[in-house]
């Protein structure tokens, strides 16, 4: 019998804390010749979201015509008919929608609160520095511009928190930054993500990430650590090497313990 594999969500498999609105469901096929028709149904809990009925045709693609939730866990299951008109066995896959905007409650917090002291003296600025200085010498003396001041490469920021979280069943970070972060709970990496959160034109737009961490907080006090660097948003991104494309680093996170997710909170 024909079975639909390879079920995508917004393109993703298994996604966590992708944005509300409609859904992008997608699907390939294993045995049988031609897929003639699916049917789909999209849960929450036990509410039914939206159910295709039998739909006939052998594009492998769909979108949900209602939008889901923020903060929701869903469901989404699929047959398929193959070419002798005969349904396969249901196959499922999972998602979960983030925060809605009004729902984030993180504040922004920015780590440089005083200007640090660098020589200059290490790798990296000691190989931007002359590049530097003498980019902007030549622009001076074509009489284009004036010569504006070097300003050093920073250390990543380090900010920790510590904190007692209520008992509950899931436990969700959610995280944004206006440069790159790595963060660690408990001694423990957070996800398995690298230049996070992604490119962005900063002053427009940022993405945030969310990451299932009810395996690693505890009961009592916790600890979360969070390394902050220039990444895009302050780095040497522009064309001529321009610093500072958009300010200093910020970053917003918070953390929701729910006793049980259910479909709309």
């Amino acid at each position: 019998m024909m079975q639909a594999t390879n079920l995508k969500t917004n393109h993703l498999t298994q996604p966590l804390g992708i944005d509300t609105g409609t859904l992008f469901l997608s699907w390939q096929c294993a045995e049988g010749v031609r897929q003639t028709a699916y049917e789909i149904e999209v849960t929450a809990g036990a509410k039914t979201l939206w159910a295709s009925g039998k739909a006939l045709g052998s594009v492998m693609h769909t979108e949900t015509p209602t939008p889901v939730p923020p903060k929701m866990q869903g469901r989404w299951r699929i047959r398929l008919w193959d070419e002798n008109d005969q349904p396969g066995a249901w196959s499922t896959a999972s998602f979960e929608t983030g925060l809605a905007q009004a729902d984030w409650q993180g504040v922004w917090v920015c780590p440089e609160t005083e200007e640090p002291d660098i020589d200059c003296t290490d790798a990296i600025n000691a190989f931007a520095k002359p590049n530097w200085e003498q980019k902007q010498a030549a622009l001076e003396a074509s009489g284009k511009g004036q010569a504006q001041p070097y300003q050093p490469h920073r250390p990543a920021s380090y900010l920790r928190k510590t904190f007692t979280a209520p008992a509950g069943e899931s436990k969700r970070l959610y995280i944004t930054a206006k440069g790159l972060y790595a963060a660690w709970l408990n001694g423990k990496r957070v996800g398995d993500m690298v230049l996070a959160p992604g490119s962005f034109t900063a002053n427009k737009h940022l993405g945030a990430q969310t990451y299932d961490v009810t395996a690693l907080v505890r009961d009592g006090e916790n600890e979360l650590l969070i390394a902050l660097g220039d990444g895009w948003y302050r780095s040497t991104s522009g064309v001529d090497g321009d610093r500072d494309l958009f300010g200093k680093k910020w970053l917003s996170f918070q953390l929701e313990v729910t006793a049980r997710r259910s479909a709309f909170r």
